[in-house]
């Protein structure tokens, strides 16, 4: 095309008389000269580039837009042609700077030349398009007239141009809202695509999801113009809820196509997974800002309305690409379960739970990444990520005691590997429905608001665990077993190192609040069982602690602290020789709550303070004084399984504080503890029959411990007890309910320690329904003939506490309980009419 502009020629006439003659002529006004097109490209050209066009009629649609890559000394006298008669002169531009945008478009408006916010605009006051509809070229020049940029469109209009330059494409003319976007490879060489139009702003590919689950309309962004904020998540390590873009170029074509193929995949796997659909723009499409970083790793961020950022590091795989992509991904699943809550104004989804929302996130990122790429293995991947500089279990939660997973979120690495590893455990331990379900669980409708789920207590409704009940079983596996099932690095450096040599032992250490933990290392040098007692202060915080066995044998074993909330005290006793020996324990001790606290764990030998005795079917007595704060401890060997009862008695009257445990020892080599603190009590009695359970018991340790401010004085009596039922000759009256954990019975059906048990006489033309209250875990029971055989085996649970039997023949019967991890607090029988 030759769109001339007319202009007007005055032509002066000298007539006679000094009369001048004015005739107005008009006549085409000269082009302005088009640059020499030089052969070599101009020194300019990694300077600028031609980055999208829009071809139409319409010469306020019509643009082209330039990308500002490194910024040159000036822009001036610059010019845009096609080489068809036309040439846009390029103003001067202020405020010039890298990584922003020029768009020229071909109507008539108010220029904007200062280019400080990452945008100039440039109307090039023409009356008709420049770009042909059929193909074209545009040609970019610098002041010397060489070339800076250069595309050809559709076979061009054949213009008489280099075959050699860059950028001869052959793409379809595109739609209304349409432009044709270049996305750089080996700079300046790259891919054209149809994008939707963005003049003056960063190109964007854009593509449905394709497969079962697909459909969403997603939108990648590449590149920023400014810096920006969003509100959301953003997983920098030690940041927050404020997500902060640094102004940037977007990344190459290569880039865009794996963050397309990973996008389509995860969305079709989480939707399949059951996590049901993304948070999206008011469009109803995700969007994603790719923005190239100058750091090694690839880094993520989610903003509350489903935007996903991605800074791509300057040595990022697709593996990683891949990782971060998903895990931002799965936040916008998190984010639409949280949109989909409440419709207050926006707050952190589950503000105080980071930790389940980015262990989530990690973990299903990785699970994704590790599916589309089946070469990948775990182990692999944390070797890349340690030498690209990424999140890896290698450089990362290898101290305990340096990170707080499981509180209010500080975003360390060390807390983000964490998360990862125990949602990793969740898992392998309790499956992929349970994750679902805890997910699906949540719900957030405003601060304070009593509708309001959290993952805790989702896990809670889930599981019928505590979040601490939780995490101290996880650590056990990420010591123990973790390396073996998954690879995880062993931990083998203890924060303490210790040596028992049968003597005392003291020791306090610190331990970082919100998900900190320490590892006491204690070597066996000793013979001598001995109790290891943990002491607190803070009221607030939550306390888990276990003993991890480490037998000569090479075979290992946890066994959980109970840490009595009340006291702030857990206490475990240990035999080095039983069941087989040990060669050394680990103590993990951690805080979950919110304060950085010291922790006191004293070892105290049993042969301190010791008193030994045996029982052989007759009574025996003892009496020990205490100091305050001291402890004694009685060993009663059994060697006679009549039944006994145990007694204690103390001075003072009911104006005490003391703590009482009893250890059962039994003939399989287990052992257990039951622990109980009176304070202003009177003994309730205590009965055992030694070998009424499936299991015989071989030994009891009695320890008791005075917490008065004064010395006490504690009587302890043994007495055998005959085994004459107490409701012997009166059975249970039909729909007449016996309870039958009051008294006079109480001393026998006391709720802690050794064996509840009871005699009762059953009719055998009746039924009999038995119901328990019981808390803190399950308590199991038998049925035992005269003989002591096992008629009947049953347990109670929080949520079954009832069972029912036929009397198999009128007799006497033991009724035995012992408890796993609960408490039996009241046991009522009624019969029924067979």
């Amino acid at each position: 095309m030759n769109k001339g502009v007319t202009a007007t020629l005055v032509i002066l006439i000298i007539v006679g008389a000094g009369i001048a003659v004015f005739f107005y002529i008009g006549l085409p006004e000269p082009k302005p000269s088009e640059p020499e097109l030089n052969l070599t490209n101009s020194d300019e050209q990694t300077y600028v580039i031609i980055n999208e066009f829009k071809p139409s009629s319409d010469v306020l649609e019509e643009f082209v837009e330039l990308f500002v890559h490194n910024a040159p000394q000036t822009l001036e006298n610059w010019t845009l042609t096609t080489y068809d008669g036309e040439l846009v002169n390029i103003p001067e531009i202020t405020s010039l700077r890298s990584n922003s945008y020029i768009r020229i478009i071909t109507g008539n408006g108010a220029s904007d030349v200062d280019l400080g916010d990452g945008q100039a605009t440039i109307f090039a006051h023409l009356n008709e398009s420049i770009l042909d509809l059929a193909g074209d070229e545009i040609g970019l020049h610098d002041a010397n007239g060489s070339l800076v940029s250069f595309v050809r469109y559709n076979n061009g209009n054949g213009d008489d141009v280099p075959t050699a330059l860059l950028n001869d494409i052959n793409i379809a003319l595109p739609g209304i809202d349409s432009s044709i976007s270049f996305f750089r490879e080996d700079f300046p060489r790259g891919l054209w695509l149809q994008t939707p139009a963005t003049a003056g702003e960063p190109n964007i590919a854009s593509f449905s999801t394709s497969g079962k689950f697909g459909g969403e309309e997603v939108w990648i962004i590449n590149g920023a113009r400014n810096d920006l904020q969003y509100e959301g998540i953003d997983d920098v390590a030690a940041l927050g809820e404020t997500i902060n873009v640094t102004a940037s170029a977007g990344v190459n074509a290569t880039v865009i196509g794996l963050i397309h193929e990973h996008i389509n995949f995860s969305l079709n796997l989480y939707r399949q997974l059951g996590f049901g659909t993304p948070q999206t723009d008011s469009n109803n499409r995700i969007i994603i800002r790719v923005v190239n970083s100058s750091a090694n790793d690839t880094t993520g961020s989610t903003s509350s309305n489903g935007t996903i950022v991605l800074r791509i590091g300057q040595r990022a795989t697709r593996e990683e690409l891949k990782l971060v992509g998903e895990h931002e991904l799965m936040h916008t699943f998190q984010f639409k379960r949280y949109n989909d809550s409440t419709n207050a104004t926006y707050r952190h989804i589950w503000f105080t739970s980071r930790w389940f929302i980015e262990g989530q996130a990690e973990f299903f990122g990785m699970w994704s990444m590790l599916k589309n790429y089946p070469n990948m293995t775990l182990d692999s991947w944390m070797d890349m990520a340690s030498r690209i500089g990424g999140l890896n279990w290698h450089d990362h939660y290898r101290n305990l005691n340096e990170s707080s997973p499981f509180g209010e979120w500080i975003g360390t690495w060390n807390d983000y590997m964490g998360s990862y590893l125990f949602m990793k455990w969740l898992n392998e331990t309790y499956g992929f429905n349970t994750l679902l379900q805890i997910f699906n669980h949540t719900r957030y409708y405003g601060f304070g608001d009593a509708r309001n789920v959290s993952p805790e207590d989702a896990i809670r409704q889930v599981l019928n665990m505590t979040l601490a009940d939780l995490v101290i079983r996880f650590w056990s596996w990420l010591i123990l077993n973790a390396n073996r099932a998954n690879g995880v690095p062993s931990y083998t450096e203890p924060h303490v190192r210790m040596n028992y040599t049968d003597t005392p032992l003291n020791d306090t250490a610190a331990v970082r609040g919100r998900g900190g933990a320490i590892i006491e290392e204690i070597e066996m040098h000793g013979e001598s069982p001995f109790t290891i007692r943990l002491n607190y202060t803070h009221a607030d915080n939550t306390w888990v602690a276990s003993v991890l066995v480490f037998y000569e044998d090479g075979t290992n074993e946890t066994i959980l602290i109970p840490i009595n909330r009340t006291s702030h005290v857990g206490e475990i006793h240990i035999d080095p020789k039983n069941p087989k020996r040990i060669a050394r324990i680990w103590i993990v001790k951690g805080v979950l709550s919110r304060y950085t606290e010291k922790i006191t764990m004293r070892i105290i030998p049993d042969h301190e303070r010791v008193v030994n005795m045996t029982y052989t079917g007759t009574g025996l007595n003892d009496t020990v004084s205490l100091g305050p704060g001291e402890s004694a401890y009685e060993v009663i060997y059994i060697n006679n399984s009549t039944s006994f009862s145990l007694f204690l008695n103390w001075t003072g009257g009911n104006r005490t504080h003391l703590n009482f445990t009893i250890i059962r020892f039994w003939s399989d080599g287990s052992n257990d503890t039951f622990r109980v603190e009176y304070v202003n009590e009177t003994w309730r009695g205590y009965v055992l029959d030694p070998d009424a359970g499936p299991v015989t018991v071989t030994k009891l340790v009695i320890i008791k411990e005075n917490l008065n401010e004064t010395a006490i004085n504690i009587t302890m009596t043994v007495t055998p007890q005959n085994e004459t039922p107490w409701n012997a000759g009166d059975p249970i009256i039909p729909n007449d309910p016996w309870d039958l954990w009051g008294p006079p019975y109480d001393q026998y059906w006391n709720p802690f320690g050794g064996f509840l048990q009871g005699y009762i006489f059953l009719d055998s033309t009746r039924g009999y329904t038995f119901a328990g209250e019981v808390y803190g875990g399950d308590v199991f029971g038998y049925m035992l003939a005269a003989n002591h055989s096992v008629v009947l085996e049953f347990q109670f649970t929080s949520s079954s506490t009832t069972f029912q039997m036929l009397a198999p023949t009128t007799g006497i019967y033991y009724v035995v309980f012992y408890a796993g991890e609960g408490i039996l607090d009241s046991l009522f029988v009624t019969s029924f009419i067979i």
